[in-house]
């Protein structure tokens, strides 16, 4: 790959220089890829990533070093295509309805749904491979290609698990993968309070006063309000006070050991303030609870590739999400 760099001025010239050399060269210290991205005029852009090998010594022609210089670069590869940095995705899922997101209706047969027959469709050049996410609640999932009758299927309960509602299972294709992330759940409980408010403290970032009767909607705003906690970061259900709510974290909190929310109470009458953490956040392996040896983690053939997602014991929130980069022999 030939680069030319250039400065107004000596110094704009070794600065750009060095900030080239240092972004390229370090992908080989650090054994870390970097991207390289090619835009065209028509807006287009595809990537690869790139191991830098040589070519940052410069030509050492007369004239040169001065404000400008020129190198030959040598990278190589560990993926020789190229890559759309824009992912395409489809979306199958149930809404709070009931129905299913742009496919209603499709019958449900006893407590499996059908989220859908669909064609995903790969503008590249070669294969591309898809990263699934699969939403709960789940008893089982199965992702079928209907052109080559590959397919996979994901059941909890032969790992030992379950795929509760705003759990996620990841399964990706290349490499072949599949992480299980568990949404942690806490419990607030104020006895028989008749008074009083109390503020929930999470993170070190501290609620304004909730009612002791609040309702979960109530609980949850004044959570999403916190600088820490953003819109689906935190779903709040049960409830009203002084009955228990449980605290769901989800969003950017999926899948982590949250810390345990505090409750300071004040004025509360005739009540006790009862936490509890009944699920853990965390991540798993799940790559057992696919159908071996008969699992396939199919990639997309370019053009059209016809598919059907099903999901067992579904209800409210049960989706499969796929997402892939089409991939191309040039830029």
């Amino acid at each position: 790959m030939p680069l030319y760099v250039y400065g107004d001025t000596h110094m704009q010239f070794v600065t750009r220089w060095r900030q080239l050399a240092s972004a390229f060269t370090g992908t080989s210290r650090r054994k870390i890829p970097g991207v390289l991205e090619i835009a065209r005029p028509d807006g287009t852009r595809r990537r690869i990533k790139v191991f830098y090998r040589e070519g940052f010594e410069g030509q050492g022609k007369q004239g040169t070093g001065i404000s400008s210089d020129a190198a030959i670069l040598t990278l190589y590869c560990e993926d020789p295509y190229w890559f759309d940095p824009v992912p395409i995705g489809e979306h199958r899922g149930i809404d709070a309805g009931g129905t299913i997101d742009f496919l209603s209706p499709y019958p449900s047969v006893s407590s499996s749904q059908v989220l859908g027959a669909t064609t995903l469709t790969n503008s590249g050049d070669v294969i591309a491979w898809p990263t699934w996410t699969i939403s709960g609640p789940a008893t089982a999932v199965t992702v079928t290609h209907n052109g080559t009758g590959e397919s996979f299927v994901i059941t909890p309960a032969s790992v030992g698990g379950t795929l509760a509602a705003k759990d996620q299972v990841i399964v990706t294709t290349d490499p072949p993968k599949v992480t299980k992330y568990t949404a942690e759940q806490q419990t607030i409980n104020l006895g028989a309070a008749t008074a009083g408010s109390i503020t929930i403290t999470f993170d070190g970032q501290t609620t304004g006063a909730i009612a002791y009767n609040a309702t979960a909607a109530t609980v949850q705003t004044a959570l999403e309000a916190l600088s820490n906690l953003d819109p689906g970061d935190i779903f709040v259900s049960g409830g009203p006070l002084p009955g228990t709510i449980t605290l769901t974290f989800a969003g950017k909190y999926l899948g982590v050991n949250v810390s345990q929310v505090t409750v300071t109470p004040t004025g509360l009458t005739g009540g006790t303030v009862t936490v509890n953490t009944t699920v853990q956040g965390g991540t798993a392996n799940w790559v057992g609870g696919l159908n071996w040896p008969g699992a396939r983690l199919w990639g997309l053939q370019p053009g059209a590739n016809p598919a059907t997602f099903s999901v067992s014991g579904s209800a409210t929130g049960s989706a499969v999400d796929v997402a892939f980069n089409p991939r191309y022999e040039t830029a």
